[in-house]
């Protein structure tokens, strides 16, 4: 099953946002096709799945970040 999840292509001051200690947990920054893009995990919940478009990649690698991230999200941290 794949799942799809919102991400953004990051421009230079979002990177440096994304990469400060605190946000990288919550907003962990990716190569997707050559671009950095960041997980919006914060708009995860308020996506709906049709506005997510069609999947462009796996990022099934990244899988210890994404989670950590969501654990923030929701308090399991």
């Amino acid at each position: 099953m794949t799942k799809r999840v919102p991400q953004r292509y990051a421009n230079a001051i979002q990177l440096v946002f994304c990469r400060l200690c605190f946000a990288k947990l919550l907003l962990p920054v990716f190569q997707v096709h050559g671009e950095e893009c960041f997980l919006d995990t914060p708009a995860m919940s308020a996506v709906p799945l049709k506005a997510l478009g069609n999947c462009i990649g796996s990022l099934s690698d990244r899988r210890e970040a994404i989670l950590a991230a969501l654990d923030r999200i929701f308090g399991a941290y």
